[in-house]
């Protein structure tokens, strides 16, 4: 669940989005000092994590299907996760929290897309890491009636959250209401043990404590016992502590077959069994890994020798000294074979289209170019029409035949060394051509020299000569693109600023998804295939990157992506 500390990127991203902010901050409610005095008396900031509030997290990230879970209890000016599944940091800043709006509306709070939601559509938080799409928190409540903080769930897509997940995520916020009680029921009986309290009076409270933590414990077995995908626990060496009964149908193994031994025998032979000590020695010795708190894909083996692809998510917990790692499986196989089958036939289609087109758009251009003698003006228009929308289904095609290799991981990239400054600028010329025909300035406006990168020169070329393109069809005849090479929190960011109308509010959530328009009339009006920007983005991604975007003051629109310099390249692409 992440290190204790939240490293300096996340924190310098945080500081660097929290800038102009237009969102509306979470109140403070009118019980804030007694609020405050209630949750100093649970002694539970600042502590180590929990088995019992790591459990919780674990479940609601299977019961909602989500990749972040936490337990959020809201301070003075943060909030501090006595639980995280699927995020690295363990505070942030209140007056940005979504859990702060629980605390200030004492109420339960789902944010269905944050993106279209104008209290948190500028959030550093939706606009930059974690990038929170989908938000329900339910509240951590007092039998006084004070809020401490949530059990909440995030998602970086939209979702809807059902009556089901609800009533899950109020039962889990009741439990961790009951762990608090606890905890300080314990530290209770420890102040008795060290003043003069009767022996017989700290006995009991101790057996009262002891009642409610059997309590706990069966009801949480009984949620993960229920669970849908399988839960398995391991140590820091990979032995099998726990497993639930859905690992049992899905591996073929009883329960007591897997206790006690290495997590080495639900995988496949080499290279994957060396690769998971390689993975747990590294984590135990850095503290740096990108498994933990991510999910992954993965091929798994069932006790019968056959494999099949599964989802794999893992988080880190504490039992007192002891390091725990807990992974959440998933089956998706039925889901692979989909996609498999979509591939297949996009990639079949656009290969067959691909010929054809091809020798059409030949023939048109040698009788657009007078070859075959010359046509009068209508039929010389005609063909020209005819000549342009070929080219354009052949772009099509290549778009289509280049996504499906993105999303399928069959593009592989040729990775060097590159000066991103002088990519940029021979980018720039590249796309003068295009900018020409409305006489629109493209300017590199602010440039770092000599900042390098580790990417594929030609998939780069591509990504900036999508948003150049883009940049330059919305703007206005005469207009001025704005193109800047930055270092941003420790990041390689190139910038591309339009003047145009900027994006829409409904459109957000949708501008990098496949044949995306703002409006039907951008395909006439402007052409384009609607896959740029899902290609940029799936390039970006498969280099290691992120991107984005922003409507700017005074108009148009901004799109940027951002690539780790060299000095800060991971060593290895699973490590």
């Amino acid at each position: 669940m992440g290190g204790k500390l939240a490293g300096s990127d996340e924190i310098c991203g945080w500081v660097c989005g929290k800038a102009a902010l237009t969102m509306s901050p979470p109140g403070i409610p009118d019980n804030e000092a007694q609020r405050l005095e209630a949750l100093e008396s649970y002694r539970v900031l600042d502590t180590p994590t929990e088995k019992g509030f790591d459990d919780l997290t674990v479940i609601a990230a299977d019961a909602l299907d989500v990749p972040i879970a936490l337990v959020s209890l809201v301070d003075a000016d943060r909030q501090w996760f006595k639980s995280r599944y699927g995020l690295d940091v363990v505070e942030t800043p209140r007056d940005v929290s979504f859990c702060g709006h629980v605390v200030a509306e004492d109420k339960a709070l789902v944010v269905e897309d944050a993106q279209t939601d104008e209290r948190f559509s500028d959030n550093p938080f939706v606009t930059g890491e974690p990038f929170v799409r989908f938000y329900a928190g339910c509240p951590v409540r007092t039998q006084d009636g004070h809020v401490l903080g949530t059990v909440c769930a995030i998602d970086h897509k939209r979702r809807i959250l059902t009556d089901k997940q609800r009533a899950v995520l109020d039962r889990l916020a009741a439990q961790a209401m009951h762990q608090l009680e606890m905890r300080r029921k314990l530290f209770l009986l420890d102040d008795y043990s060290h003043d003069a309290t009767p022996r017989s009076r700290a006995e009991q409270s101790a057996r009262e404590a002891l009642s409610e933590v059997c309590d706990r414990e069966a009801r949480l077995s009984a949620i993960v016992g229920t669970a849908v995908d399988a839960i398995i626990t391991i140590d820091m060496h990979g032995t099998i502590e726990t497993v639930n009964p859905a690992v049992q149908q899905l591996f073929g193994y009883a329960a007591h077959e897997l206790v006690g031994q290495n997590v080495h025998v639900l995988m496949p032979s080499s290279p994957h069994r060396e690769r998971h000590d390689q993975y747990i020695a590294s984590y135990m010795a850095t503290g740096s890994s990108k498994i933990i708190g991510v999910g992954r894909e993965l091929l798994a083996r069932r006790k019968d020798g056959s494999t099949f692809p599964v989802e794999l998510a893992v988080s880190e917990m504490r039992i007192g000294d002891k390091r725990m790692f807990t992974g959440i499986l998933r089956d998706v196989s039925e889901r692979k074979k989909i996609e498999r089958m979509q591939s297949d036939f996009i990639a079949t289609v656009s290969h067959e289209l691909r010929t054809p087109l091809t020798s059409i758009r030949g023939s048109l251009g040698l009788l657009a170019g007078g070859k075959m003698g010359e046509l009068n003006e209508q039929a010389s228009e005609l063909i020209t029409i005819a000549n342009n929308n070929s080219s354009r289904l052949v772009r099509l095609v290549n778009d289509i035949l280049d996504l499906e290799k993105l999303e399928s991981d069959r593009l592989e990239f040729q990775l060097t060394e590159v000066d991103l400054s002088k990519a940029v600028r021979e980018a720039i010329e590249n796309n003068r051509g295009l900018a020409g025909e409305k006489a629109v300035q493209v300017e590199l406006t602010d440039e770092l020299p000599e900042l390098s990168v580790q990417t594929d020169p030609d998939r780069l070329a591509q990504v900036l000569t999508n948003l150049l393109s883009n940049a330059t069809k919305f703007s206005p005849d005469g207009g001025v693109v704005d193109v800047s090479v930055v270092e941003h929190c420790g990041r390689a960011r190139v910038a591309v600023r339009d003047r145009g109308t900027g994006i829409p509010g409904e459109f957000r959530s949708r501008i990098f998804q496949r044949f995306a328009q703002a409006d039907n009339s951008d395909t006439r009006k402007n052409g384009g295939t609607g896959l740029g920007l899902s290609i940029a983005k799936a390039i970006v991604e498969g280099l290691g990157g992120t991107i984005g975007f922003e409507n700017v003051d005074g108009g148009g629109a901004r799109f940027f992506f951002e690539l780790p310099t060299l000095d800060r390249l991971p060593a290895a692409r699973d490590a």
